[in-house]
């Protein structure tokens, strides 16, 4: 009995002498999470490519058929939201502000809702808006991490990222954004 008490003792001191014999190393810090929200876009991307169904509801069209030369804003809107309304009616009474660039607007919304739209604001008589569609396939909002709208994404000549819009935005800002390099 006297062998095992005397081996017991021993075994624990040399487990205690152990523990203190090691080096103590403080915690690490916890390492922060990765952005997984971030938006896949930055300031000077180049414009992605997506589908846009026409009015016609037939006619697919593709962003990167977008040609260069000219400042582009693509927006995205629903047509019952009153702020995406009163983007429209500020735009459209001061289109001479941002009559050089190229406007494409576009909702997952069914195709006779986004005519409905676009027959009550006139749009057809503005040159500069290029394309009103259906971006079925919801690219748009996803790419952008888009959570409100009216969303504007607005592109230089280049096809780069100047600035995007969560949210309304001021002409100025955004023929500022058209016209910088």
């Amino acid at each position: 009995m006297k062998k095992i008490i005397l081996l017991v003792t021993v075994v624990c001191s040399l487990v205690s002498f152990q523990s203190f014999a090691q080096k103590q190393v403080p915690p690490r810090p916890p390492r922060p999470l990765p952005m997984l929200d971030t938006p896949q876009y930055k300031k000077g991307s180049e414009m992605p490519a997506f589908k846009v169904r026409k009015l016609d509801s037939t006619t697919i069209f593709n962003t990167y058929d977008i040609p260069k030369g000219k400042p582009t804003m693509l927006m995205l809107f629903m047509p019952d939201c009153e702020h995406c309304q009163k983007q429209v009616e500020r735009m459209t009474a001061a289109m001479d502000s941002i009559s050089n660039v190229q406007i494409y607007l576009f909702s997952p919304l069914p195709v006779y809702k986004i005519k409905e739209f676009y027959d009550k604001y006139h749009l057809a008589d503005y040159k500069n808006i290029v394309l009103v569609g259906q971006e079925y396939e919801f690219f748009f909002a996803s790419y952008y991490k888009a959570t409100s709208v009216p969303f504007m994404a607005v592109y230089n000549h280049n096809k780069k990222l100047m600035r995007a819009f969560q949210g309304s935005a001021n002409l100025r800002d955004i023929e500022m954004a058209a016209n910088s390099k």
